[in-house]
């Protein structure tokens, strides 16, 4: 595990490593290491290393010559054997070690692992955006702390799984595919550093200084989207005229932090017509979004701008 500029700069003195792997040629069935295969907490990860089973839950990824990879730094991955590949890398030396196969040298020692410095590495969230300070700001302005205590601690996730095989297109991107018709969205976020939470550490990372977000671009989807319209709840998602972006990016050309909280992403949103969209992150809106915690009354409304939900 590489960390990120951030982190290594404070811990290390040198910068860290996002890097590329171009598959140059390959053995048949040659594979390699790449992120995990489901989420993990902290906890969990360190007692799959402790086990000596943290193979089981790391993301095993066939590759065939041509094959592109980009590993963002806090990434867990490893080549495997059989496979020339061509590194592009951040000029860094900084290399977190979790796993060594149990290998020994030749006087039987095994080489060191930096178990607590990679999980902070691969964990946390280090960086605030305006996006993200506005968003919490607007709520400030809005909220009580009673009322916030009313709400629930709901995942934000900002999915930055990258497409299989990709370096420039994010997993939303086939979830979301336009050319084929198909549109799976998901509520799973594999990676629990992109699950952004106030205070649960359980299942998100915690680095939300109020309950509130963005929609994420699944969500769009599962409230009717169709990549083309939103059919009839068209007012639910109401955009006054303007555009608005969710929480998913879609591709990427730039090594800037992958976080629309972070800016620098084309990204999925809602276009001023409802409908579907994306395009590069600059000043176009955002809406914020809090949950009711389950069991909130509601007393009149129907949700939509004219006439809003009542609560008690």
């Amino acid at each position: 595990v590489h960390p990120d500029d951030e982190y290594s700069l404070k811990h290390n003195g040198e910068y860290g490593k996002t890097e590329m792997w171009y598959i140059l040629d390959c053995e048949e069935g040659a594979s390699l290491f790449y992120g995990f295969n489901r989420t993990l907490t902290k906890d969990e990860f360190r007692t799959h290393i402790e086990n000596n089973t943290l193979l089981e839950v790391l993301n095993k990824v066939p590759v065939k010559k041509g094959d592109v990879f980009f590993i963002k730094s806090g990434t867990v991955h490893a080549i495997g054997k059989g496979i020339m590949i061509c590194e592009i890398q951040q000029n860094s030396n900084t290399t977190y070690r979790v796993y060594d196969y149990a290998r020994r040298d030749k006087n039987g020692n095994t080489r060191p692992l930096h178990i607590e410095q990679a999980i902070e590495a691969m964990f946390e969230n280090t960086h605030d955006s305006v996006a993200k300070q506005k968003t919490e700001t607007w709520f400030e302005n809005n909220f009580t702390q009673a009322q916030e205590d009313q709400l629930e601690d709901a995942i934000f996730c900002n999915d930055r799984e990258f497409d299989e095989g990709s370096f420039v297109y994010f997993a939303s991107y086939s979830r979301f595919n336009m050319n084929n018709g198909s549109y799976t969205p998901t509520l799973d976020c594999l990676n629990k550093r992109d699950a952004f939470t106030k205070e649960n550490t359980q299942y998100g990372n915690a680095k939300l200084n109020h309950k509130v977000g963005l929609l994420t671009g699944d969500e769009v989807f599962f409230a009717g989207y169709n990549g083309t319209s939103a059919g009839s709840n068209k007012s639910f998602l109401d955009s006054d005229d303007l555009y608005y972006w969710t929480l998913t990016p879609r591709s990427s050309f730039s090594d800037t932090e992958v976080n629309i909280f972070n800016g620098g992403y084309n990204v999925f949103g809602v276009d001023a017509s409802s409908r579907y969209a994306f395009g590069g992150v600059g000043s176009i809106g955002i809406r914020p979004i809090v949950s009711l915690k389950a069991g909130t009354k509601i007393a009149g409304g129907t949700g939509v701008k004219t006439d809003p939900y009542i609560v008690e």
